[in-house]
């Protein structure tokens, strides 16, 4: 993910990807405006499975916005 907003770029981003089947959050740091991930939880992973819907929500800043993405 990528972070185009205002500057100062935050130094840290929030983020909780959420599926029928399970959900992963994390909070991890930004490097040149991108989110780098790897120290995160997971609680229920599975495989997505067709046409499922991805609710993402990312925060940063006190700021938060949330995607829904479609599995195709």
């Amino acid at each position: 993910i990528r972070y185009i907003g205002e500057k100062p770029v935050p130094k840290k981003i929030k983020y909780t990807v959420e599926t029928a089947t399970g959900k992963t959050e994390g909070e991890t740091p930004i490097e040149n405006g991108v989110l780098v991930t790897g120290e995160d939880s997971c609680s229920g992973c599975s495989v997505t499975q067709q046409n499922e819907k991805i609710t993402a929500t990312i925060t940063w800043n006190d700021k938060s916005e949330t995607l829904i993405l479609e599995n195709q």
